[in-house]
C-alpha cells in the first residue's frame, strides 16, 4: 500500500467520512489522483462511497470495517500510516 493510501485511511479514521476533494487537499495530491486512489481503495474493500446526509448528490468517502482494521493494525504495530 502506498504512503498516500495509508495516510488517507488514517485521515478518514481521525476525521470521519469526507469528500475526495477535501482528502486531496489534506494529503497534498491532485483531485484526479485522489479519485484514482479512492477507486483503488474501494475495489480493495477499504473504503466505500456513500451519499451525504445533507445532500445526496455529494459522495462521502467512508472507512469500511476492513479499512478501520487496517489502520488499527498499523497503529498497534507502531507504524505511522
Amino acid at each position: 500500500m502506498s504512503l498516500t493510501s495509508a495516510a488517507t485511511l488514517a485521515t478518514l479514521d481521525k476525521t470521519g467520512p469526507g469528500r475526495s476533494t477535501d482528502l486531496a487537499v489534506a494529503e497534498g495530491v491532485t483531485q484526479p489522483a485522489m479519485s484514482v486512489l479512492v477507486r483503488v481503495m474501494e475495489e480493495s474493500g477499504l473504503v466505500e462511497r456513500n451519499g451525504a446526509p445533507s445532500d445526496k448528490r455529494v459522495k462521502l468517502v467512508c472507512l469500511t470495517g476492513a479499512g478501520a482494521s487496517y489502520v488499527r493494525t498499523r497503529h498497534q504495530a507502531g507504524v505511522d500510516p
